[in-house]
């Protein structure tokens, strides 16, 4: 009697890191592809691949999503996207993608404490804008960066989790949306210490007075272009997780 052939046992982390090492080069592709100028940078514009910072952390999590962005980010020089920050170009994405990973997996306590930290060095940093000042009123420059801090702080981001993992296309929707705003605006943050921090105390190429222009400029720049992200983020999203399913992937080496 003959013996049925073995079926191959697929090993999920190897699945894994393969699918890690495809994403890292989907990223680093859309990485050529400009969007939005980046004020105070001449020449130099955010990438496409800012898009996939929500979907990167949904889908792979945290630790493998994260790997993604910082291989693709690296990945992207060989492809002719040049390192603008002194090499640290991988820190705002990577740390929404980890941020966004955790969300999708529940956790909200690791999220909220880089949200604060972020923030906390960004309004202490000697190069920042606190304050707008308006005809009208003195603003907040992180108005929208505190608004999505409550939000994160709200059972909506809980409940996020769940949406992302329906089978739903409005709940699929509604939870990307959330994890997008909060994910575009902790990489925002962390990518405005980096521009200060390179541009003005290491190289010294912007005086304080500058930054002061720069900072009002981006402060009514800033909310339409992360809007636009999460719009985008969305819609490529939707369907993506929608056909997938987060479900489908392998929890354990995912959290």
């Amino acid at each position: 009697m003959q013996s049925e052939p073995t079926k191959p046992v697929r090993n999920p982390k190897t699945r894994l890191l393969a699918l890690t090492s495809s994403f890292a080069v989907i990223y680093a592709t859309l990485r050529i592809i400009p969007t939005f100028p980046v004020v105070g940078v001449p020449g130099a514009s955010f990438a496409s691949s800012d898009i996939l910072v929500p979907l990167f952390g949904v889908i792979l999590g945290p630790i493998f999503g994260g790997a993604a962005v910082l291989l693709g980010t690296f990945l992207g020089v060989v492809f002719g996207r040049p390192l603008i920050f002194l090499g640290l170009d991988f820190l705002p994405a990577t740390i929404g993608t980890i941020s966004v990973g955790f969300l999708a997996r529940g956790k909200r306590i690791p999220v909220i404490a880089i949200f604060l930290v972020a923030l906390g060095i960004f309004v202490i940093h000697p190069l920042s804008l606190v304050f707008v000042k308006l005809p009208f009123a003195l603003i907040p420059f992180n108005w929208l960066h505190l608004a999505t801090l409550i939000l994160l702080m709200t059972p909506l981001s809980k409940k996020a989790a769940e949406w992302v993992n329906s089978r739903s296309v409005s709940q699929i929707a509604r939870g990307l949306a959330i994890f997008a705003i909060i994910g575009t605006m902790i990489q925002h943050v962390v990518g405005g210490v980096i521009f200060e921090t390179v541009l003005g105390l290491i190289i010294g190429r912007y005086t304080q007075e500058q930054f002061v222009g720069i900072w009002t400029t981006i402060f009514f720049v800033y909310p339409i272009e992360r809007i636009i992200l999460v719009t985008a983020s969305v819609l490529l999203g939707t369907p993506l997780l929608r056909n997938i399913g987060l479900a489908r992937l392998d929890r354990k080496y995912l959290s």
